[in-house]
C-alpha cells in the first residue's frame, strides 16, 4: 500500500471523525474531544486514533469509555461518508502531548526562564540597553 494513499485516507478519517464527534454524538460520557492524529496500518484495516480530552482524569476515563463504546457506530458512519472497500477498525488512544507541553512551560516559568515567547524581562516601554537580546523599543 502506498504511503501517500495511506496518508490521504488517514487525513480523510481525521476530518470525518472530527466532524462526527462535533455534531453526531449524544453520549453524555463524551466531553470535549479533539482528534489529534490518525495512524493507519499498512493494509488500512486498523486505525489508531489519538485524541486529546479536556478535563480531569475522571472525565478522560469516561470519555475514553464512551469512545470505545461508540467505535462501531463511528465506523458505520465513516463507511457511509468514505469511499473505501473496507472501513478500518478504530482504536482510540489518549494523547497526552498537550498536557506534557503545558507542564514543561509551567516548569520553565517557575524556574524563571519564561515561556520562550519574547519574555526577557524588558517591556516595550523600557528603553533598550546595549544588550542585543533586549526586546524594548529605543
Amino acid at each position: 500500500m502506498s504511503g501517500a494513499r495511506r496518508d490521504r485516507v488517514a487525513a480523510n478519517l481525521h476530518h470525518s471523525l472530527t466532524a462526527l464527534l462535533q455534531s453526531g454524538m449524544n453520549d453524555p460520557r463524551l466531553g470535549f474531544i479533539t482528534v489529534t492524529g490518525v495512524e493507519l496500518s499498512k493494509d488500512l484495516g486498523h486505525a489508531e486514533v489519538f485524541v486529546s480530552i479536556l478535563g480531569d482524569d475522571e472525565a478522560r476515563t469516561r470519555s475514553m469509555e464512551g469512545l470505545a463504546s461508540a467505535a462501531g457506530y463511528l465506523r458505520r458512519e465513516l463507511a457511509h461518508s468514505l469511499n473505501l472497500r473496507r472501513t478500518p477498525d478504530l482504536r482510540f488512544h489518549l494523547d497526552l502531548s498537550g498536557d506534557q507541553g503545558q507542564r514543561i512551560n509551567r516548569l520553565l516559568q517557575d524556574a524563571g526562564l519564561g515561556s520562550g515567547r519574547g519574555e526577557t524581562g524588558a517591556t516595550s516601554s523600557e528603553p533598550c540597553d546595549p544588550d542585543p537580546d533586549c526586546q524594548g523599543e529605543s
